[in-house]
């Protein structure tokens, strides 16, 4: 490979200041984003097409930055071209260990921006205040209704899954229209399975664009916007005077506060990453641990203590949902009789037109056969990420 006269791409800068010094995100474009130290930016600044390899070192050496040609070629190849940042090199977007292992795109968000442009407004601090005023009324008068109302119905738990459903939707809604108040671009919204359950999903990868404070308040738009649907739930529960409709409005706002849980990744998991400045927790939670172990007589500080303690809780809790779904599939593998029975049923009432019995067959089998097929995806997952990643250090060793 020919190292002179090399170019990177251009590209934005946002500037950080933080405890461990000046950190740069460099945004080459919207779902392409590096953070770099400002060594490491300076070093990147001098790949501008007008240098040789031993050009750069020179004017690095001016600098007090002693680099020799091999370390020259290894940013080269674990900077330059692994980021897909220098001309010519392709941008392979890494998504890590994510446990969203089945995502389905939906519809493109930039279709709805006549939408966003008015819920933008929900940001607004008046509005927000008024809307929150009237979400607590709601769920007070919710709380009350279902204490006192008699209903000798029984429950629609289709229809409550449905409204449930509906809310994710809005949820997603929340996350764009903050983003469309701080002129962010947001990809494609989708529907995916994350570990055990089905979720909605909303590309955020241009978030990175804006400081952490405003990203929290993105973090935060999902929950506010799914939390607001209980306020229309409350209004029809008191015209119907239905108590379905109050008890939907109380599992609504119950699955708008489970995102707040930092210990998967949910919302709750990146409104504290963001205000605490934590990055690329899901990615090195294990090897912080580890590291802590091995250097655990070393003085650290308060943040990077913080860092240390909610990556043992993030790896915990990683684990122990493992664990439940290593349990599940073991306990689907000794039911499989079980299983295929009720797949039979399912395909007899789908040809006798009882949809109703479907559902309540398909919601049987779900907890047995989700598990085993979340733990076969993530198996076949981890194996040819294991035989890329062994094919990517056999190229560059090729390459040296």
């Amino acid at each position: 490979m020919e190292y002179d006269y090399l170019k990177t791409k251009p590209y934005d800068t946002r500037t950080l200041q933080g405890e461990e010094g000046k950190k740069y995100i460099l945004s080459f474009s919207d779902k392409h984003h590096i953070k770099v130290s400002e060594a490491a930016k300076e070093i990147i600044d001098l790949f501008d097409g007008n240098h040789t390899l031993f050009d750069i070192q020179c004017i690095l050496q001016d600098k007090g930055m002693e680099i020799n040609e091999s370390e020259l070629k290894k940013i080269v190849q674990d900077v330059l071209i692994d980021n897909g940042i220098l001309e010519g090199s392709t941008f392979k977007n890494k998504k890590g260990n994510s446990m969203l292992w089945i995502k389905i795109p939906l519809i493109d968000s930039c279709r709805l921006n006549n939408i966003f442009s008015i819920l933008k407004y929900a940001f607004e601090k008046k509005v927000l205040f008024i809307n929150m005023l009237c979400l607590v009324v709601c769920a007070v008068a919710s709380i009350y209704m279902i204490l006192h109302m008699e209903n000798e119905k029984p429950l629609n738990s289709i229809l409550i899954m449905a409204i449930g459903y509906f809310s994710l939707i809005i949820h997603e809604f929340g996350h764009a229209s903050a983003a469309y108040k701080y002129k962010i671009n947001v990809g494609k919204i989708g529907v995916g399975m994350y570990f055990l359950y089905p979720v909605m999903y909303i590309d955020m990868t241009s978030a990175w664009r804006l400081p952490s404070k405003q990203r929290v308040i993105l973090d935060a738009g999902g929950m506010y916007f799914q939390a607001l649907t209980i306020i229309p739930l409350t209004i029809i529960g008191f015209i119907s005077q239905e108590s379905l409709f109050f008890i939907c409005s109380i599992y609504v706002l119950a699955m708008s506060v489970y995102n707040l849980l930092p210990f998967l990744k949910l919302d709750g998991y990146w409104l504290f990453c963001d205000y605490f400045e934590l990055n690329n927790l899901s990615q090195n939670a294990f090897k912080i641990v580890k590291a802590q172990i091995v250097n655990r007589n070393n003085k650290v500080s308060k943040r990077k203590k913080m860092y240390y303690i909610f990556s043992i809780v993030y790896a915990s809790s990683i684990i122990f949902m493992f664990i439940i779904g290593i349990i599940y599939s073991i306990t689907t593998i000794r039911n499989w009789e079980y299983v295929v029975e009720i797949g039979r049923k399912i395909i007899y009432t789908i040809h006798s037109g009882n949809f109703q019995a479907v559902f309540r067959y398909i919601n049987s089998i779900l907890i047995y056969i989700l598990p085993l097929i979340f733990m076969v995806v993530m198996l076949i997952k981890g194996l040819v990420r294991y035989v890329m990643e062994k094919k990517e250090t056999q190229n560059k060793a090729d390459i040296a």
